[in-house]
């Protein structure tokens, strides 16, 4: 018989010890000392941007960043205010400048404070928008990576964004949110196959008219509510590009019965969208005679030439290399750049800020999620979920996106250091957040003509925005090595 070997005399065996996934990687992240100190820093980062939200706001904030006092303009850090000159509530709360003043006289600690509110608001908020496009972009071309669709879903995508533009110059965003909400929800319950309703989509624009009255009372906080001209020539593209969007989704289906209906309800839709569009083109509104006639020479037209046949035997590129297509077009530009052509044309706005840098940081995000569900989609939980009747949604947004997640949270950790210096670099260039507000770029740009004769306008600014793309790098840095699943457990 084969002996067992004992131990040697005064050494105990130590057993593996069983980790569950989060023990195994909060274990892991308490090991790295870098990433913890960048969790320090994140969080105390965290609370100085909440003193800043709560601290600056209102008519009578605490810490005013816009009081001009310049009796005691480019005051050193630590001194005290001039009370000869300087009326008691104008100030400042801590009874000095923690950070000196700039050459207005204006507290460099309350802008600081500001700056950072703005900075970290527009890191998460752009980082959340590229996020939440990377995730639906990925998993589709994750999951439908083999398929090649055919022109009518693509067509049926036009005709989206052209009727949401239409809604919202005609009814503003309220109604633009609703429809667009309630044609997710329409997508979301239709079976395979189907016909696309638009329910939905109407429902949800009459919700959002009923809250359109809310606009003023939301006008501080988000800019652009409202519509931006009456109901005109818009309504009629808007109505067209719907009716587009049924009969492409659903009518023009490659499950779709061969009927001639369904090609002369495509023609009548493309005729009356060109006759509106080219009555918008001339700045005015379409007459109906024109407009009918168009909608019927298109409906006859397509009808005899059998439009419909047409559009169901086109087939495009499969979606994988559709998307890889549209990732090298996204990254061949320079980033920066565009975003700084984009910010030039647009209206100054915080919130265009964080839309631009968030469309234009979806390719990660992308990219690692889209990797990860061609390595999940064939484990055997996700045969087991198809087996009980799950839908492509179901198996997508309830199965797959939640376990590829892992990676896109270190993308996105990391991706709002670099949100943070692209807004720093915009506001140092005057394309950034306008004033009055403080951001860390334009408290940099305004301290560059005093380098010499207040240095602190440059290196507090400085070493703030340093700081902080540190500290979420090295936080970043060590998640990615606690999300591995080969690392060992410290």
């Amino acid at each position: 018989m084969t002996e067992i070997a004992a131990a040697p005399a005064g050494e105990d065996i130590e057993l593996g010890e069983e980790l569950t996934p989060w023990q195994r990687v909060r274990r892991n992240l308490a090991a790295d000392r870098m990433a913890v100190a960048g969790g320090v820093c994140l969080v105390l980062f965290l609370a100085l941007a909440l003193l800043g939200w709560w601290g600056t706001a209102g008519e009578r904030p605490h810490f005013n960043p816009s009081v001009v006092r310049l009796p005691d303009k480019l005051k050193p850090p630590l001194a005290p205010p001039n009370p000869r000159a300087v009326p008691p509530e104008a100030r400042p709360r801590l009874g000095m400048y923690l950070f000196g003043t700039d050459e207005l006289g204006r507290d460099v600690f309350a802008r600081m404070l500001e700056g950072a509110t703005v900075s970290l608001s527009v890191g998460f908020v752009a980082v959340g928008i590229a996020v939440v496009l990377g995730v639906v972009m990925g998993g589709a071309a994750g999951f439908y990576g083999e398929r090649a669709p055919g022109g009518a879903p693509l067509l049926g995508a036009l005709a989206g964004p052209i009727a949401g533009f239409a809604l919202w110059r005609d009814f503003g965003t309220f109604a633009l949110a609703g429809a667009a909400l309630g044609g997710l929800w329409d997508a979301w319950r239709r079976r395979p196959g189907g016909g696309l309703d638009l329910y939905g989509t109407l429902l949800g624009f009459l919700l959002g008219l009923a809250l359109s009255p809310l606009g003023p009372l939301l006008a501080p906080l988000v800019g652009g509510l409202g519509p931006t001209r009456g109901a005109g020539a818009e309504v009629w593209v808007m109505a067209a590009s719907l009716i587009g969007m049924a009969a492409f989704g659903g009518k023009l289906g490659s499950r779709a019965e061969d009927d001639g209906r369904a090609a002369a309800l495509l023609g009548g839709v493309l005729g009356l969208a060109a006759a509106c569009g080219i009555a918008l083109a001339a700045g005015a509104a379409p007459p109906w005679g024109s407009a009918l006639t168009a909608a019927a020479l298109g409906a006859w037209g397509a009808a005899r030439f059998r439009l419909d046949r047409l559009i169901r035997r086109w087939r495009l590129p499969r979606v994988d290399i559709m998307f890889t297509m549209l990732v090298d077009v996204q990254l061949s530009f320079p980033t920066f750049f565009l975003i700084l052509t984009v910010i030039a044309l647009l209206p100054p706005s915080i919130w265009n800020i964080m839309v631009v840098i968030g469309v234009t940081g979806w390719v990660g995000p992308a990219r690692f999620v889209r990797a990860e569900i061609l390595s999940l989609r064939e484990r055997p939980f996700i045969e087991a979920a198809v087996a009980l009747g799950g839908n492509d949604s179901r198996l997508i947004f309830l199965h797959l996106v939640p376990n590829s997640l892992a990676p896109v949270l270190v993308s996105a950790t990391i991706g709002i250091a670099s949100a943070i210096l692209t807004e720093a670099g915009l506001s140092f260039l005057g394309f950034g957040v306008p004033p009055p507000h403080a951001t860390w770029g334009n408290i940099l740009a305004d301290g560059k003509k005093y380098l010499f004769d207040a240095p602190w306008l440059t290196y507090i600014p400085g070493m703030a925005i340093l700081v902080v793309v540190l500290a979420f790098n090295l936080f970043g840095e060590g998640l990615r090595d606690a999300l591995n699943p080969r690392a060992k457990p410290s």
